[in-house]
């Protein structure tokens, strides 16, 4: 992770009215490797076929992630463009959730070492006029 050493300088002033003492921090960070930091590691990010989702499985590939792209939407071009998995997914769907961990977890001896729930709906609307379905369904998703 990372270090940090602290250490305490003072700093004495004059003034022709009076003195002024400042302390000052010094801090020496030793900062770690982290480009391979999931190195190994089985991932699933929901919502992972385009935006935030598919930066965020990039990123995990790029640190050695072994990565799995879900998402309702297709993402088998945006999962091959990493060297990732793509898995359709509802994750409104309990099924699915089950289909999904099992199999990954049996194409990797049993691992599921990260999961990044991003899957997610923006919907713009009155919320005093929302209906119940549609309330449930954001919340469901979200």
């Amino acid at each position: 992770m990372c270090k940090i050493n602290q250490t305490t300088t003072s700093v004495t002033t004059h003034t022709s009215l009076f003195t002024i003492c400042i302390k000052i921090q010094h801090f020496k960070i030793d900062i770690m490797d982290y480009s391979k930091l999931l190195n190994g590691k089985v991932c699933i990010i929901t919502g992972g076929a385009r935006g935030q989702g598919f930066q965020e499985a990039t990123l995990f590939k790029q640190h050695g992630g072994i990565v799995y792209i879900t998402d309702i939407l297709d993402g088998t071009d945006a999962a091959k463009s990493i060297g990732a998995t793509y898995l359709k997914h509802d994750v409104t769907s309990e099924s699915d959730w089950s289909d999904i961990v099992s199999k990954v977890a049996s194409e990797n001896g049993g691992r599921l070492d990260v999961l990044i729930n991003n899957a997610g709906v923006f919907q713009k609307g009155n919320v005093l006029k929302e209906t119940k379905e549609g309330f449930e369904r954001l919340n469901a998703i979200n």
